[in-house]
């Protein structure tokens, strides 16, 4: 990533064709093969995103310095990524099913293997379910820690 800028002027193509180039060869330069599916791997990530982004404006929207923000952060993204250190350490529970990047871990996973039908399922809808809840929390988290507090409401 270092010079990328540079790169992208000092290339040929134009950045457009730079990038698509990028993103079509990047899930080839993980696996090896073009067998990766683009689509589990990209709504795995996308999901995945939108749940560490809600539950991190969740957290940082309670603090008016981030001196405050610090110390907490540490314990909720240790938090966050459980299934991710499960994972990689070879853990299996059935009460990580519960944690919500499970399911776009899953999702993950379908990318490079075939899941069940009936797991993936699970994973897209419990993902949906977390991110509807954490969108209507950062919603009423959003009114009371800024409008509210900054005297706009009435």
């Amino acid at each position: 990533l270092e010079n990328s800028l540079m790169v992208i002027m000092v290339y040929a193509l134009r950045y457009q064709p730079w990038t698509n180039s990028g993103l079509v060869q990047s899930p080839a330069l993980v696996n090896g093969s073009l067998m990766v599916s683009i689509l589990f791997f990209m709504m795995g990530l996308v999901l995945a995103a939108a749940i560490l982004c809600l539950a991190g404006f969740l957290v940082v929207i309670r603090y008016d310095s981030i001196n405050e923000y610090l110390l907490p952060s540490i314990a909720i993204t240790s938090l966050l990524m459980l299934p991710l250190v499960a994972y990689l350490a070879g853990w299996q529970s059935p009460l990580l099913y519960l944690h919500p990047l499970q399911a776009s871990l899953l999702i993950l996973e379908a990318a490079w293997q075939s899941q069940p039908a009936v797991q993936l399922l699970y994973a897209l809808t419990y993902d949906l379910l977390w991110i509807w809840l954490l969108f209507h929390a950062a919603r009423r988290a959003f009114y009371q820690f800024v409008i509210v507090k900054q005297g706009v409401a009435k």
